[in-house]
């Protein structure tokens, strides 16, 4: 439905998406799914994942004046939470960007992820389950994570996504190579905002942002708190995109042909 094209771990453009043989997710993932999120599993169905060539991505093509802005809604115990005002100026400006949603900030949000998934100024990816260090997981650990989170997503939204960033941007071959088995492409960043520092206010934020961006830039923001300075500092970095000649877009369009 949203089609995709990746960039290789050596950020080469690619022309497509690789072919792959659709495969059926891991019984182990299916019954930890069903375990921690029974409604839904009910109602899910479980179509073929198609796995993707192993892709790290840190910025789109640099002769490009497109700019992603990406915000995380991380799973965790503290902040399991949505900033609306985020979500607000985006809508109200029309800002597109790209989602990475924690599964189970999902699972606890379902209508919501549902709504943003419906908003075509949104694409969803995912943020894995819980917010481990996956490089200080098992091989294991780190598929039932990222799978996870995956499931989650395509049982609220028929879709599996094909973006995926590890919490605190952390990761090893293991990680890259376990989320392409699972269908999805790793995303990194080449500007970290700096939001969810405790010192760091609008301003700086913005600062911070504007200073480093550049056609081609991912760009890491936060929506599951609200008492990050991501809100405040959302209309500075937009009108500063916009004096440069800087068009947000989803990480769909970062790379794509046109």
């Amino acid at each position: 439905m949203r089609p995709s094209r990746g960039i290789s771990a050596a950020i080469l453009l690619l022309p497509g998406l690789a072919a792959g043989s659709g495969v059926s997710p891991p019984e182990h993932l299916l019954a930890a799914f069903a375990e921690r999120h029974p409604g839904l599993a009910e109602t899910a169905s479980t179509p073929a994942i198609d796995p993707a060539p192993p892709q790290v991505i840190h910025h789109g093509n640099r002769d490009r004046e497109r700019v992603a802005l990406t915000f995380d809604a991380c799973s965790d115990h503290q902040h399991n939470e949505v900033d609306d005002r985020i979500l607000d100026i985006l809508r109200e400006q029309e800002i597109p960007a790209t989602l990475f949603l924690g599964g189970r900030w999902m699972a606890e949000h379902a209508e919501l992820t549902r709504e943003l998934y419906d908003d075509p100024l949104f694409e969803i990816g995912t943020h894995a389950w819980g917010h481990p260090d996956l490089t200080e997981q098992s091989s294991q650990e780190v598929e039932r994570d990222i799978g996870l989170a995956q499931m989650v997503a395509h049982a609220l939204t028929g879709e599996w996504p094909r973006h995926f960033r590890a919490p605190y941007v952390a990761i090893d071959e293991t990680v890259w190579h376990t989320a392409g088995a699972l269908g999805v492409r790793t995303v990194q960043h080449d500007v970290a905002s700096g939001d969810a520092d405790p010192e760091a206010g609008p301003e700086r934020v913005a600062e911070h942002v504007l200073d480093r961006v550049a056609g081609g830039s991912i760009v890491v923001l936060h929506l599951h708190d609200p008492e990050l300075p991501t809100a405040a500092a959302l209309p500075a970095i937009l009108d500063g995109l916009r004096e440069r000649d800087l068009e947000p877009v989803r990480m769909d369009r970062l790379y794509a042909p046109e």
